[in-house]
């Protein structure tokens, strides 16, 4: 099992490194990655610049103070130390700085709920610095409710992965 984020981009480094150094011939994927999901698709884009095809990620931040409720980490020491391997990843990864994300090469669509646990303007800083994205803010929804029992997220990609803009 994968102890982080940048283990986990390794292995999937290792991936693309096969699949796009081997006589393989393949077209370039979509990917779509949901909160940590979406964090390694962007941070393996930006290692590979244009290696997907597209990119949608919905609930994503790239730096542990995007989310709500975490502004201080120095404050929350005590308790990022005493909780659980998992959770203590959300209070210490990803360290993404916003101007990285200009070298992501291909088209993205950046989703999130207003009511999501990454708070809007932080969803927007990641799309202002993504050079061709499209940011969409689902009304009414939070970090899950458009993604688990929902058909909403499933008509967004096909819309997305189908053309240039989600209308």
């Amino acid at each position: 099992m994968v102890e982080d984020i940048h283990e986990f981009v390794k292995y999937l480094s290792d991936i693309v490194y096969t699949a796009t150094s081997s006589r393989i011939s393949c077209c370039k994927p979509y990917v779509f990655g949901w909160s940590d999901g979406g964090i390694v698709a962007l941070m393996a884009e930006m290692k590979y610049p244009g290696f997907w095809q597209k990119i949608a990620v919905s609930g994503v931040n790239i730096f542990p103070e995007g989310f709500i409720g975490v502004d201080d980490l120095d404050a929350m020491q005590e308790d990022i130390d005493a909780a659980p391997p998992l959770l203590k990843m959300c209070f210490t990864e990803p360290h993404i700085q916003p101007e990285q994300l200009h070298d992501i090469g291909c088209s993205v669509l950046v989703v999130a709920g207003e009511n999501d646990i990454v708070k809007v303007e932080h969803t927007r800083l990641i799309a202002n610095n993504i050079p061709h994205s499209q940011l969409m803010i689902l009304a009414g929804e939070d970090h899950d409710s458009h993604i688990k029992h929902s058909d909403k997220i499933g008509n967004i990609l096909i819309d997305w992965f189908d053309n240039t803009t989600v209308h």
